[in-house]
């Protein structure tokens, strides 16, 4: 192998793609398999096999679609096993044993049942939850006692007289159910809103309501004192620092405004991000550029498309829509995470009659847009900030034969996948301000030999003094 190997790698032919930015999208989109309809009603990302990488679950009404990430974003179907529930309503991951191993909240109209991931067999553990759970819609995973295990905040739907309740963890799995919350809501969110060390909770349903925990898991109701009167079109909310001064803010779906926290839990509301026909649906906050700040991805019921939105920094947004690719005006279901585990988040996408999909962040990322041949010239695609990019940045591509078997994290640099201790290639690519991506060209040896030899690439983007490893793309030779 490293003999082959040896031999393949070759000095390298650059050149620039030089594309306008109007005309080069941040996102790529990529289905993603498994689905059996093309309608995705809710993302969740999270660790269920333990390999130290997201992966996803997705609602839809056929039943939930698990994904199976088996490293650098290659997301495998992994749903048999799972019941094909009817009127599912969400799902949710919660950590039952403090393992660091996400197992698998389900919910429906009427019940909610728990799965383990083990050895490749989803294993069912719903007798760990209590009895009489009425409907959820929805469910967040917090340790609100303070004891080092994750209990369940849950919003119960209006169906069946759902009932907001907590799913309290005895440290061994084993839930137990409280209704120690006033009516029913569309969602739950924790965070610390009130900086004293420990996880608070917001409910929305036709307003919000703010729940402060005192550290033991025990709750007061302070929406009076502490939150703004808002509109009944609120149904979601999502919440992070957007103006850089360390407190928790939120975001609210519907009036599309932002609630600035002054560091004690009070609220207030400032500018809306700008007006949205239609009702906001799920939507996130996430640094798509990697700026340090957290921007706007935006969903919407009723059928515009989806928007992205930027922050500068101090809560002031301006439009970046043009950064996404083209997209259905029916996609309302909208997530983020970091698949591919570079750095930077990529984008989830559904909703009615979409092909639910991963929109990859371009941000930072290595491409093969098709497998090298013998007796060619190979192609392999580097990005970084594509035409958007403000300073001189280069690129080490890496082309390795070999990838390491757990990806090795390398602070403040990421994740290392690629085996250097083999036979390695590197090459180097300069970007300059406003480039698009550069592209590599590798000769391949008319060798048949050749054939079926795997080759994998990785990238370091360095900026400055910052540098990060992007995604690994992995290929055979033809």
């Amino acid at each position: 192998m490293a003999t082959s190997m040896n031999r393949i790698l070759m000095p390298a032919c650059l050149c620039t793609l030089s594309v306008a930015s109007a005309q080069l999208p941040q996102f790529a989109p990529i289905p993603l398999p498994g689905f059996p309809s093309q309608l995705a009603n809710d993302f969740v990302a999270g660790d269920f096999d333990g390999d130290g990488d997201l992966d996803l679950v997705s609602v839809t009404p056929l039943g939930p679609v698990a994904l199976e990430n088996v490293g650098g974003g290659v997301l495998v179907d992994a749903s048999a096993g799972l019941p094909a529930l009817q009127n599912q309503r969400t799902a949710a991951f919660v950590d039952i044993d403090n393992n660091g191993v996400r197992e698998l909240l389900l919910t429906w109209t009427g019940g909610a049942r728990l799965f383990q991931r083990q050895g490749g067999v989803w294993i069912d553990r719903s007798a760990n939850l209590p009895s009489g759970i009425a409907t959820i819609h929805g469910a967040a995973a917090v340790d609100i006692d303070g004891d080092g295990d994750e209990d369940l905040a849950c919003a119960g739907s209006w169906l069946d007289f759902g009932q907001n309740q907590l799913l309290r963890n005895d440290g061994t799995g084993v839930f137990t159910l409280e209704t120690v919350f006033l009516g029913y809501s569309f969602q739950v969110i924790a965070r610390d809103v009130d900086a004293d060390g420990d996880l608070d909770l917001l409910f929305a349903r036709s307003g919000l309501q703010l729940w402060l925990n005192d550290g033991l898991g025990t709750f007061t109701n302070v929406t009076a004192s502490q939150m703004p009167p808002l509109a009944p079109s609120t149904t979601y909310v999502v919440a992070g620092d957007v103006n850089g001064d360390g407190a928790t803010d939120v975001f609210v779906g519907g009036s599309d405004i932002f609630l600035t926290n002054d560091g004690t839990g009070h609220f207030a509301a400032t500018a809306a991000l700008g007006p949205a026909p239609g009702s906001t649906s799920n939507s996130a906050l996430v640094d798509v550029d990697c700026d340090g700040d957290l921007d706007v991805w935006r969903g919407n019921l009723n059928f515009p498309t989806p928007s992205l939105f930027l922050n500068d920094g101090l809560a002031g947004f301006t439009s970046a829509s043009q950064r996404l690719p083209q997209l259905s005006a029916f996609a309302s279901q909208c997530a983020a995470a970091d698949v591919d585990g570079d750095g930077d988040p990529d984008l989830l996408l559904g909703g009615l009659a979409v092909v639910p999909s991963v929109l990859w962040n371009r941000h930072r990322q290595v491409v093969i847009p098709q497998p090298p041949s013998i007796g060619t010239s190979w192609d392999v695609e580097v990005w970084s900030e594509p035409n958007y990019g403000t300073s001189v940045r280069v690129g080490l591509l890496v082309l390795a034969g070999l990838l390491l078997s757990t990806p090795v994290d390398l602070p403040p640099l990421g994740l290392l996948r690629l085996d250097v201790a083999g036979p390695v290639e590197a090459f180097t690519v300069v970007f300059l301000p406003g480039d698009g991506p550069q592209t590599v060209t590798i000769p391949v040896p008319a060798q048949p030999a050749y054939v079926g030899l795997p080759l994998h690439v990785q990238a370091l983007i360095i900026d400055g003094a910052d540098g990060r490893f992007t995604n690994a793309a992995s290929t055979t030779i033809q």
